[in-house]
């Protein structure tokens, strides 16, 4: 609850610091703030991996977030509690431990021009994906940059929608992204026939 009254009260520049330990969320930790290019808010373990945040919820950027800086998390809370929703923008995801049981995502991009970088996403054995990208209406999400993460131990799963990374779905397909996803790491992961999974146009992946 303190720190979702930290977020709550936050500005642009801010920078929010969660002491080293274990957290259980029964409730979604919201983010709505704007911060600035030059004056991102910035949300941080104390050290990298040393706060993590277990339970049934997790981090939620909703619009009108722009410029938010999630660093240095370890997620050990459900599936798909982890999302940012479409309306966000300049948002970054950034030396990250997720560890996610159950069906669902690990983590679900919408919105724009967003940043998910050297984060670790490993031991996945239930149905859905560690990265999942959507879009707004028939509009993939743009200007993504996914780049140096790790994926490791996706067990395989019996039927469809176990991929490691997918992005977009059928309706999105003829949109444009323009995004980016170079120099990840992918070992041992085999939740299905498909590693990476792309429905969408002008999408480069490298490395």
């Amino acid at each position: 609850s303190e720190l979702q009254t930290a977020i709550d009260n936050a500005s642009a520049g801010a920078v929010i610091i969660l002491a080293n330990g274990t957290y259980t969320a029964g409730t979604a930790i919201t983010i709505d703030k704007q911060g600035t290019a030059s004056r991102p808010i910035t949300i941080k373990a104390q050290t990298i991996g040393g706060a993590e945040i277990t339970g049934t919820a997790g981090f939620s950027i909703v619009s009108p977030a722009s410029h938010i800086i999630i660093e240095g998390f370890k997620f050990t809370h459900s599936a798909s509690r982890a999302t940012m929703a479409a309306g966000t923008s300049f948002c970054r995801w950034t030396r990250c431990l997720f560890e996610t049981p159950g069906d669902g995502e690990d983590l679900l991009l919408n919105g724009n021009d967003h940043e998910v970088d050297y984060n670790t996403f490993q031991h996945k054995n239930a149905m859905g994906r560690f990265i999942a990208v959507r879009g707004s209406g028939s509009q993939i999400a743009q200007r993504l940059h996914i780049h140096h993460n790790y994926f490791l131990d996706q067990q395989p799963q019996k039927g469809n929608g176990a991929e490691t990374l997918q992005f977009g779905l059928s309706g999105f397909s003829l949109s444009n992204s323009n995004s980016i996803v170079e120099y990840n790491l992918f070992e041992q992961c085999a939740g299905e026939n498909e590693l990476i999974s792309v429905k969408a146009s002008q999408l480069t992946i490298r490395y």
